[in-house]
């Protein structure tokens, strides 16, 4: 993870990237939002295999009576390719739930948000708070929000045997309602949709509120891109045995149009929103290349990518191609011009007329072409070689000597 990551997840308001003095990362990195105040993001221009990972804000909490589980909150991991680089995306991320209170409309989860000013991105909703009856002979648990399942619509609050008094799941955009049995003590309310203004600002869809009756807790539905129905209220008169409190219905879920979701599982704690990147990137060769040999370098890019490469600082093309299906970094080779100068370079990755990353530097050599052969050397064997010949040449005209002494 990148400090930027790292710093997000402590609670850190990260503006942008580019506020941060940071050396850059280039691969797997990931920056982090919890729940508090809306913000917002901007992708990297040329950020590749870029993931979000959208967690609700948790189950739904749970009664003081007995420790019954509100719903669980939706997460689901999304590939955004490069659709959004360059954007500027509103976050919102949902809480946990608090415990459901005594004669206070409390609960459900909230949900959680990516958006742009052209609309959602990707919701995932939040859990129903828990419900209860006063003989504590069955559990209500709260309805789970949109992707808690593969499904994006929130699940309805469960019921007992002749307490049909749980909110409704939302569907989409339709929010869920209360239970729609007469003669309730009170009835819970309607869930909200979410919505997204022009300048990105999200306004959430909070979950229907719970009935308020007598001293009994009843749940909130969970927020989402609709939210669920609130828990509505069952007196014992009316049924002739305990008191009911409805849990709540859980909110639904969003992806906008093309996008998939990888993954999707079921959350229990508090929300969160994750984005992880990588960037292009290429290398320069370990060790310095001579003119007119080869030598290779390995590039970082989106899947499918076309791409050349440059000496940096000419118009020179020493190697192109294009990426696989993956996206994973390739090693291509490229030549060394004969007619370059000697000295230090790198290399410049371009990608449709723009240049997107430069290689740290290395050295361009002499090369020594031997005529008889037509074999080449590099230059520091050049200096080795001419030793060689003039040790051979002396003892050569020492063993002549020698022997002309030895006649004498």
């Amino acid at each position: 993870m990148s400090l930027v990551g790292l710093a997000a997840t402590a609670g850190v308001l990260i503006p942008s990237l580019s506020a941060i003095a940071l050396p850059p990362c280039l691969s797997d990195c990931a920056v982090s939002f919890t729940p508090g105040a809306q913000t917002t993001w901007t992708v990297p221009v040329n950020a590749t295999h870029v993931t979000v990972v959208v967690v609700a804000g948790g189950a739904g909490g749970a009664s003081p009576h007995m420790p019954t589980p509100g719903g669980a909150g939706g997460q689901l991991t999304v590939d955004l390719g490069t659709a959004y680089n360059g954007d500027t995306l509103h976050i919102l991320v949902g809480d946990i739930g608090p415990d459901v209170l005594v004669g206070v409309p409390c609960g459900g989860g909230s949900a959680s948000y990516v958006a742009d000013p052209s609309g959602f991105v990707a919701i995932a909703g939040g859990g129903g708070g828990s419900g209860v009856l006063s003989d504590l002979s069955a559990q209500l648990t709260g309805g789970a929000g949109g992707y808690a399942t593969a499904s994006a619509d929130g699940a309805d609050g469960t019921n007992a045997s002749g307490f049909d008094i749980s909110g409704l799941g939302a569907v989409g955009a339709t929010p869920g309602t209360p239970t729609a049995q007469t003669g309730l003590g009170a009835y819970g309310g309607t869930g909200g949709v979410a919505s997204v203004a022009g300048d990105g600002t999200i306004t959430p869809g909070a979950g229907g509120d719970a009935a308020i009756f007598v001293d009994f807790p009843v749940a909130q539905g969970g927020g989402g891109y609709a939210g669920g129905g609130g828990g509505s209220a069952q007196d014992a008169v009316s049924v002739g045995g305990p008191a009911g409190a409805g849990a709540g219905g859980g909110g639904s879920g969003f992806l906008a149009a093309g996008l998939t979701a990888s993954s999707v599982t079921a959350n229990t704690g508090a929300g969160s929103i994750t984005f992880t990147y990588s960037l292009p990137s290429i290398t320069a060769p370990t060790a310095s290349v001579a003119v007119g040999s080869t030598s290779s370098t390995t590039v970082g890019l989106a899947p499918s990518t076309a791409f050349i490469v440059l000496l940096t600082g000419t118009t020179t093309i020493v190697a192109s191609g294009t990426t696989d299906a993956s996206g994973n970094p390739i090693t291509v080779p490229f030549t060394v011009p004969a007619g370059a100068s000697l000295g230090p370079y790198s290399l410049t990755l371009q990608v449709a007329g723009t240049d997107v990353a430069i290689s740290p530097t290395f050295t361009v050599t002499a090369l020594v072409l031997l005529a008889a052969t037509g074999v080449t050397i590099p230059w520091w064997a050049e200096s080795g070689a001419a030793t060689v010949i003039v040790s051979g040449m002396l003892l050569l005209w020492w063993s002549s000597r020698q022997k002309r002494h030895a006649r004498v």
